[in-house]
């Protein structure tokens, strides 16, 4: 399933001009620098999950969660907000010197917009608990479906607005990810409500 679900956004582009992969290429490698750092702080989180987990203290573990993952949701917007505002400089400094095409550069800089979400960091807090807590299954599930949900999102996008749509189906699939991760957490009640 992963394997398909990866790729099959690339099969849906690969029916667009010549160039469209490499532009979302191009977009998605400026994009998730940003969300690198991210992954390192639910990395570190990881550690202080596992022992608070062990500890039996999961009310800590819960507060402590919550808390980075709001941590993370904001520098998310930050560095959204911050890449939005600034999208034809970055665009123009990153790519201008090698002497990219002109539609090319408009495309980059639109769908750079629209990849850069906090939704992002903010799922993989939450991945980080379901780890800690050993709910692999409960995670698998949650993945399983939201995949597969993800291929029509991205067909639909994909097919009606192009580049742009793969963008937007990217952003929406992160986003849908990271709401069914929380939402089950928030659902079972633990201790999210205090």
């Amino acid at each position: 399933i992963v394997i398909f679900v990866s790729t099959y956004p690339y099969y849906l582009l690969s029916k667009l001009p010549i160039g469209s992969i490499s532009v979302v290429n191009y977009a998605m490698k400026f994009v998730l620098t940003p969300y690198a750092i991210m992954q390192q702080i639910a990395i570190v989180l990881q550690v202080r999950m596992n022992e608070l987990h062990a500890q039996k203290k999961q009310q800590e573990l819960y507060s402590t969660t919550k808390k980075i993952a709001q941590i993370i949701f904001v520098i998310g917007l930050i560095i959204a907000f911050s890449i939005y505002a600034m999208r034809n400089s970055i665009i123009y400094i990153l790519y201008g010197f090698v002497n990219m095409p002109s539609d090319t550069m408009r495309q980059l800089t639109s769908i750079i917009a629209i990849f850069a979400l906090p939704f992002i960091g903010f799922g993989q807090v939450w991945v980080k608990l379901y780890f800690a807590q050993r709910r692999i299954k409960m995670y698998i599930c949650i993945m399983v479906s939201t995949n597969i949900i993800s291929c029509g999102i991205y067909y639909s996008f994909v097919s009606y607005c192009q580049i742009s749509g793969y963008a937007i189906a990217y952003a929406l699939t992160e986003s849908l990810i990271a709401i069914a991760l929380w939402y089950n957490i928030r659902k079972k009640k633990y201790y999210l409500y205090y």
